[in-house]
């Protein structure tokens, strides 16, 4: 294998596994049980709340229920979507036509993209390569390629369209076009319309089963819930709900779907297994709507209306209402505004040997390092103890530097001929 020429010095790798097993064996074990211990520590995360007149997203501890910090953003900020490995947040920016990506380790925007007239909506895939981004005025959908930042494809649809969703297997999106009526089922192989399917009155949120069965509505002006089955692409029930549904989400077993209800403070809760309703009321003006990752906690930003300026948190296990957290002006928050992060424990054990196929030194470092890299690689990317992505450099940067990250534990990720190669980066200043 050929490598890029960093430096002079060589590294034969052999020659570490010649090194005591104590030595090797002690400090990988240790650091994996530092890292199973602060992730158990991290809990539920964070929660970015979009405050609309502000312009600024509050990031919220969902473990403590306190703000953590405030991140300037573009112009009335309305939508958002957390990446599924919890590394990026993206937020729509209506009035700029902007969306701001969020680094979730610095909390720093590290991004801004353009896109159609007055985002609303948007939707990751599974994987987290491609964002579908809702332009209200533009009546249309910006896919949106992750890896790049840039706008891939253009999808024109019905009037006015508002939520979004990706189906789990990322073969079709659903989006509910709030001036026709109408949901669109967009085929993402060929980046068109399929079916679309006449909803009721005016939709707005939208999201699906974990299994992608079936597809929930929320019908503004009848005060319903209407439920697609995407089997056929028709409506098969219309379940009552409070005033004015708004945003809606799901649980990890589908069992329960929850409604934020703008026109009279209150979340629906949805049975299911009978599409029995009850509810719960929250501060005024619920519109965004997310669960915390373990499930037992629901939050609702509630500024429709511009009447408030507060996170409401229902303990779903004992069916009240915790304090609410004060945030910024007109918190919308539409969409999945909680971030989980992944171990990255399995990914370690599982690359760790794999790390011979190119070298970073000096190890541990007081923040600069080199790469050495095949001349296949493709890609190079940082990630914190927690899994979160910090930096991605471009492949031609041979040298970087840590200095402005915290002393701890880093991972250093090569992409080269399809295959990630891993290894620790220890900072220490």
């Amino acid at each position: 294998m050929k490598y890029i020429s960093l430096s002079n010095s060589k590294l034969d790798f052999s020659q570490i596994m010649k090194i005591k097993t104590s030595k090797i064996i002690l400090p990988i074990l240790f650091t994996l049980c530092l890292t199973i211990i602060l992730v158990s520590r991290v809990g539920a995360q964070t929660a970015y709340i979009t405050n609309y007149l502000d312009n600024t997203v509050t990031v919220i501890n969902v473990a403590t229920n306190t703000i953590y910090t405030t991140i300037s953003v573009g112009t009335n900020p309305y939508g958002v979507a957390v990446s599924h490995d919890g590394g990026k947040v993206y937020i729509t920016n209506q009035s700029d036509s902007t969306l701001s990506v969020i680094n979730t380790a610095t909390n720093i925007v590290s991004a801004t993209i353009k896109v159609g007239s007055n985002p609303y909506g948007l939707s990751l895939n599974q994987d987290g390569s491609k964002l579908y981004v809702s332009n209200y005025m533009d009546n249309s959908i910006s896919v949106i390629n992750t890896i790049n930042n840039l706008v891939s494809a253009t999808i024109k649809v019905g009037l006015n369209p508002f939520g979004i969703f990706v189906s789990p297997d990322g073969k079709m999106v659903y989006v509910a076009n709030y001036g026709s009526n109408t949901v669109d089922v967009i085929n993402t192989t060929t980046n068109s319309v399929v079916s679309t399917i006449t909803i009721g009155s005016s939709p707005v949120g939208i999201s699906g089963s974990p299994d992608g069965s079936i597809i929930y509505v929320t019908s503004r002006n009848d005060n319903t819930v209407k439920i697609i089955s995407t089997s056929t692409n028709t409506i098969s029930s219309s379940i009552s709900v409070g005033k004015v549904p708004s945003g809606i989400c799901i649980n990890k077993d589908g069992s329960k779907v929850y409604v934020a209800n703008s026109g009279n403070n209150s979340v629906s809760i949805i049975n299911t297994a009978n599409n029995n309703v009850s509810s719960i009321n929250v501060d005024n003006g619920p519109f965004g709507i997310s669960l915390s990752p373990d499930g037992s906690r629901l939050y609702t930003a509630n500024g429709y209306g511009r009447t408030g300026n507060i996170v409401s948190v229902i303990d779903l296990d004992k069916n009240i209402i915790l304090a609410p957290i004060s945030v910024g002006s007109s918190p919308m928050a539409f969409g999945n505004f909680i971030s989980t992060y992944k171990s990255p424990i399995a990914n370690i054990l599982s690359k760790f040997n794999e790390s011979k196929n190119y070298i970073l030194y000096p190890n541990p470092t007081t923040g600069p390092f080199s790469l050495l890299v095949p001349n296949s690689c493709t890609e190079i990317y940082i990630t914190d103890i927690l899994g979160r992505e910090i930096l991605r450099p471009q492949v031609s940067y041979k040298t970087m530097n840590l200095e402005l990250y915290e002393n701890g534990i880093y991972f250093v990720h090569v992409i080269a001929k399809n295959r990630t190669f891993t290894r620790k980066l220890t900072v220490s200043k």
